[in-house]
């Protein structure tokens, strides 16, 4: 997000110089101005780094005195590197292991409460598989917890599959689920799109959304032209702040004409 390496947004509403800056037609929603504060504090903190901080970065800003958190990372280097970084901070530990283990390692914390952040390499064949099941194995262990997955929109057919998988593990033995057939305006309810998804996994019994961003159409030559965020026990209406930066995100990132933003639940909360 650094202006000398994206260049200025459209309608030239990115009048700072340096950091992370975020503008659409002069109009930026709070959630995306505070979005934006935060990871140049974060980037200050971490000695004038000029790009993207990065979510343990981001995360620690957002720490109160009662929470701790623990950053897990199996790569050599990568984990050297965090721990370099937060070995000494305050309430927070590192440890070199994946988020797999940690799940099993880790939870259910003595708080009771946690927020889980996956964010797989998608390296391996079958990571969408070892997602779900360490989804199941995480919420039997915390089901208070709130499990956030990041996940790249390169095949969108494993996307849906995955999307479809969370929908049925959610909604199992209930009435609905949700769709997994690409990007939505506004949420939505209705039956899966694909009848038989690659994988499957045991019942979740949660509300979770996905929201999603692709900044080009599907004929674009961009490998990665989007990603997404598959929320699991999402707090109390989170998607009405979601919803909205999507869009904006949008159009804010476009590298092409078909780029779009949004979010659908694929099992809805509880009235």
């Amino acid at each position: 997000f650094d202006r000398e390496e994206r260049g200025a947004p459209p309608g030239g509403a990115d009048t700072g110089t340096g950091g992370t800056h975020a503008g659409a037609n002069g109009a930026d929603s709070t959630a995306i101005a505070d979005t934006t504060a935060a990871a140049n504090a974060a980037a200050a903190d971490a000695a004038g780094i000029r790009f993207y901080p990065g979510s343990p970065a981001l995360a620690r800003l957002v720490l109160r005195p009662q929470d701790r958190m623990a950053l897990c990372e199996k790569h050599p280097e990568e984990f050297a590197a965090l721990r370099g970084r937060f070995g000494r901070a305050r309430r927070v530990s590192v440890h070199g292991m994946d988020g797999y283990t940690a799940i099993r390692a880790m939870l259910p914390p003595p708080e009771k409460r946690a927020l889980v952040l996956l964010d797989p390499p998608f390296e391996e064949r079958g990571e969408f598989a070892r997602i779900t099941s360490a989804l199941a194995e995480g919420l039997r262990r915390a089901p208070g917890a709130t499990f956030a997955v990041w996940y790249p929109l390169t095949e969108r057919a494993q996307a849906n599959a995955f999307l479809n998988a969370i929908a049925a593990g959610c909604t199992a033995g209930g009435p609905t689920s949700g769709t997994a057939g690409g990007l939505a305006g506004s949420p939505t309810v209705c039956a899966p799109a694909f009848a038989a998804p690659a994988f499957t996994t045991p019942p979740f019994a949660t509300p979770a959304f996905a929201a999603e961003l692709t900044v080009a159409g599907a004929d674009s030559p961009l490998r990665m032209r989007g990603c997404g965020v598959a929320v699991l026990n999402p707090p109390w209406r989170l998607d009405r702040v979601i919803a909205p930066m999507m869009r904006e995100l949008a159009a804010l990132l476009a590298q092409g004409d078909g780029g779009a933003g949004g979010l659908r639940w694929l099992a809805p909360e509880k009235p």
